[in-house]
């Protein structure tokens, strides 16, 4: 198995260590000297669902192949927007890969990883050779930081960390497709 491509996106909001001492009990030198973060971004129209298809079409681009390549998508999230279809059926229908076999995977930070483990096992049995996993995360949602009125409330060690993002790659069993990685 190897990585053919890969993708990200990310909020256009930017908040930043001091945009959050403005509003809690912290400051830009505690929160970068235990994180190392000084921004943050942070979804305001954008949905997990939009980021995760926006990272996996660049992935796609940068692999150099098409949605209907696709046999396999493994979506790793915590912060769907919906249960039903899952994050990962709504990544098929937009990239149009209509064959693949496409789940979630909820197991926050570590989804990604296993979702990448799960793809090598499919891979392991001959019936996969393309599959995208996708970690994707709108974590503000659930602590308050896209509402303002409600920034106050949110505590110092959870609230400093929080961001929105996604991040891609497609793998792939075989050799003979895709760029090579350098």
């Amino acid at each position: 198995m190897k990585i053919v491509g890969t993708g990200s996106c990310l909020p256009q909001r930017v908040v930043s260590n001091d945009d959050l001492a403005a509003i809690m009990d912290t400051s830009d030198e505690w929160i970068s000297s235990r994180t190392g973060i000084r921004n943050r971004h942070i979804a305001t129209t954008e949905t997990t669902t939009s980021l995760a298809c926006d990272a996996v079409k660049s992935a796609l681009q940068d692999a150099g192949i098409v949605g209907s390549e696709i046999d396999l998508i493994i979506a790793a999230s915590v912060s769907t927007d919906k249960i039903v279809p899952s994050l990962a059926c709504q990544i098929q229908a937009e990239i149009g890969a209509g064959s693949a076999v496409a789940f979630d995977i909820n197991a926050a930070c570590s989804g990604f990883l296993f979702g990448l483990a799960t793809a090598d096992a499919y891979f392991k049995t001959g019936r996969f050779h393309k599959a995208v996993v996708v970690g994707a995360e709108v974590l503000s949602k659930n602590n308050g930081l896209e509402r303002q009125k409600h920034l106050c409330t949110l505590r110092r060690r959870s609230g400093s960390s929080r961001c929105d993002r996604r991040g891609r790659c497609l793998q792939g069993l075989c050799t003979g497709f895709g760029r090579k990685r350098r």
